[in-house]
């Protein structure tokens, strides 16, 4: 029994001995210094780069100073991922320090599918989840910009595509301007005619071309693949530029047809016609 208390006696003794060690280890590992910085950027997909290293290098400088250096135990980790995740262009941001004296922080970039501008001359970008930004003071996404005839104000919560699609009608300004926005990114063609596009005050949607000087009236955004396929088999039937500079505005808010006012014609108020373009387009179901 003797023997077997002092081999119990031995054992704690041994491990507190160790966890001594361990903490004097800790403290002392506490104590040595930051070695470097590791900045790893998941790009948004765009041309326009809106995060660099060189800024995220710098705005880790902002809250406690350059880091190489630093004593491990001085960094405060949750006021650096705080502190860059305010940057309206990061979607998300990682930072952590490893026992080698690395700090790695991993920056994700937002994907902003267009930019809206107010009347008032206000504006933010919307990304692809549905999320509203504030402009950037230092890059421009090239991105369609959504004029307003209506002041739209950002939203503190994403819009839900789930909740609105492309047949659903009367969401609010920016859920209808987010589907648009979205239909024009997942349709490269069509992103790249678009000069920009007129929020008009009942809701519906004006795109004026790259090529051409009409106006394309989408109307509301309902039946939009019906609606840009029938515009690019009517780009299909002009056989010329010179030929579709003569038409001032181009109607897709017809069942299976493009309407089309010639250049200096009056339009009726029910839009109906100087020219009637059918292409072979799919009737909608």
């Amino acid at each position: 029994m003797i023997i077997r208390g002092l081999a119990v006696t031995f054992f704690v003794l041994v491990g507190l001995g160790s966890i001594a060690l361990w903490s004097i280890s800790i403290v002392e590992q506490g104590k040595s210094q930051i070695i470097q910085v590791q900045i790893e950027i998941e790009q948004n997909g765009l041309n326009d780069r809106f995060i660099t290293p060189e800024r995220i290098d710098s705005l880790l400088r902002i809250p406690q100073g350059v880091l190489v250096g630093k004593a491990m135990n001085e960094l405060d980790l949750g006021n650096l991922n705080r502190f860059i995740r305010q940057d309206a262009a990061v979607a998300s941001c990682e930072i952590v320090l490893g026992v080698d004296g690395i700090v790695r922080a991993k920056v994700k970039e937002r994907l902003p599918i267009f930019r809206v501008l107010n009347p008032s001359g206000n504006g933010f970008y919307l990304d692809k989840e549905g999320n509203s930004f504030s402009l950037l003071n230092y890059a421009v996404a090239q991105v369609p910009v959504f004029l307003t005839e209506t002041e739209v104000m950002p939203m503190e919560f994403p819009v839900k595509s789930e909740y609105y699609t492309a047949d659903v009608l009367n969401g609010t300004y920016l859920d209808e301007m987010f589907i648009f926005g979205l239909h024009i990114h997942n349709n490269p063609d069509l992103n790249d005619l678009i000069e920009y596009v007129s929020v008009k005050s009942y809701g519906g949607f004006e795109v004026t071309p790259r090529i051409g000087n009409q106006v394309i009236d989408y109307g509301v955004a309902y039946n939009l693949d019906t609606k840009t396929k029938m515009l690019f088999e009517f780009y299909k039937t002009q056989s010329n530029r010179i030929n579709l500079e003569k038409y001032e505005r181009i109607n897709l808010n017809y069942n299976g047809q493009v309407v089309c006012v010639e250049r200096g014609e009056i339009t009726l108020p029910d839009t109906t016609i100087a020219s009637t373009i059918q292409p072979q387009v799919q009737q909608p179901q």
